[in-house]
């Protein structure tokens, strides 16, 4: 076994960068855990600060939507 660190390539930065937000919109924890893993690349530093950043911003948004639409009657309340 060689103790070579082996160069993952992704060949398309700004694929995996609206991938990334896609899962955030998704689920924001997933796109948090993603967007560390992205903050660990250095070519993806900036996208995963990004990422990072949007999904604390949806996950609150989301909340505060949800608490809304419960109190409006649009959702169940359990």
């Amino acid at each position: 076994m060689t103790d070579e660190k082996e160069k993952i390539s992704l060949t398309s930065s700004r694929k995996w960068f609206w991938m990334g937000i896609t899962v955030a919109i998704i689920s924001p924890i997933a796109g948090i855990i993603l967007a560390v893993a992205f903050w660990t690349e250095p070519e993806f530093k900036k996208k995963g600060r990004i990422i990072f950043v949007f999904s604390i911003l949806w996950g609150v948004a989301f909340l505060f939507l949800t608490n809304w639409a419960i109190k409006q009657g649009y959702l169940p309340a359990y």
